[in-house]
């Protein structure tokens, strides 16, 4: 008897230390550990500084979430002259890298591929008189080069773009170095109920709402500086919890003194669906989808161009096999010098929240995004 309980211990011992195994060895499938070293130089938006090239270099940990996309966590220094001064910057950002070859179809193993970057986070920077922290964004090239599975070198370009109260600085980085991935399968970057063929899962939405700009998270009661907020998107629902769209919003936005402008936001999003996560269950209408995103904004009225980052909540409601109809809140970050705030009293820059309400038409096969309940 007692070898019986014996034998029945360690066999739950063993299936215990096994699940907990494979459950660590499923979340490390496709992560990757990367580092690399190169020259860092400093450029700006507003009046032309003397300045010269420096050190560069960065380490990142990150995962492929999707078939195409990467998200990954990263620390990079550089250290550039600026007007004969030192300066030395510090960055933490958390980045997707988006892999265009697999986007569209099938899994492209290739020896040498090109994957845009973009990131947001926070920065320090020191010097012998001064020292300042602030929120940053970020876009590049990663360029790897497979040496064998699990090992490849690359060459990377990063901009940081930091916003000041009227102008852009610019810090560039070009680093060459190794990236080691950790159980190296390439194919089961696809998910048991990822989307397969290249036309399905594919939407296209529109919506209409308003929109306030905001100072120091304030202003939501002066209803001058409210305006109205149309958006336009394209996206395609991976995963039963993974979406990725793009889009375009803004129209007319608020200055502090309550001036009028026209702007417009370019933005990548990658949307995480909570309702989905403890499983893709029959006859879910709702989406509760919270997201993160960042891209270029413009005005129309000035030459002002820079990053701007984003975040918001996206119900999304199920009402036919084309058709959704969705709720969107959002927060946008926009520069000092291109909201026109002109001032410093908001550190982290102008924010516009807006609420729309839009139609989702859906494209091709939906294999991702509903399942119909048994016997209907």
């Amino acid at each position: 008897m007692k070898k019986s309980v014996l034998t029945l211990v360690l066999i739950a011992l063993v299936t215990a230390a096994s699940a907990q195994f494979e459950q660590r060895q499923s979340f490390a499938v496709n992560t990757f550990l990367s580092g690399g070293v190169g020259v860092g130089f400093f450029s700006t938006s507003g009046n032309s500084v003397g300045n010269g090239a420096g050190f560069s270099g960065g380490i990142a940990y990150g995962k492929w979430i999707l078939q195409p996309l990467a998200m990954r966590v990263g620390v990079d220094a550089i250290m550039t002259n600026v007007n004969d001064q030192s300066r030395t910057y510090l960055f933490g950002s958390a980045q997707f890298m988006w892999d265009l070859l697999s986007a569209f179809g099938s899994i492209q193993n290739s020896r040498v591929n090109v994957l845009p970057i973009v990131g947001l986070g926070v920065y320090s920077q020191q010097s012998a008189s001064s020292s300042t922290s602030n929120i940053h964004t970020m876009f590049g090239l990663h360029v790897p080069v497979r040496i064998k599975n699990g090992l490849s070198a690359f060459a990377e370009y990063k901009c940081f773009v930091l916003a000041q109260s009227t102008y852009a600085d610019y810090l560039h980085a070009i680093t060459v170095g190794a990236t080691y991935n950790f159980l190296y399968f390439p194919y089961s970057r696809r998910s048991e109920y990822a989307t397969h063929g290249m036309f399905e899962d594919w939407f296209l939405g529109y919506g209409l709402g308003a929109n306030v700009a905001l100072f120091d998270f304030k202003g939501f009661n002066d209803f001058g500086r409210y305006s109205i907020m149309p958006e336009i998107m394209i996206g395609r629902n991976y995963t039963p919890r993974w979406t990725i769209r793009f889009e375009l919003s803004g129209l007319f936005a608020h200055n502090k003194d309550n001036e009028m402008y026209r702007y417009t936001d370019f933005h990548a999003d990658v949307l995480f669906n909570l309702s989905n996560l403890m499983g893709f269950t029959r006859g879910r209408r709702l989406g509760i989808m919270p997201y993160l995103g960042a891209g270029p904004v413009w005005r129309y009225d000035s030459p002002n161009f820079s990053m701007c980052a984003n975040g918001g909540l996206f119900l999304r409601y199920y009402v036919s096999p084309r058709s959704d109809i969705f709720v969107d809140a959002k927060y946008t970050m926009i520069p000092h010098y291109v909201a026109g705030g002109g001032s410093t009293d908001s550190r982290y820059g102008v924010g516009i929240a807006s609420l729309t309400f839009g139609y989702i038409y859906n494209m091709g096969t939906s294999t991702t995004r509903y399942r119909m309940p048994i016997g209907r």
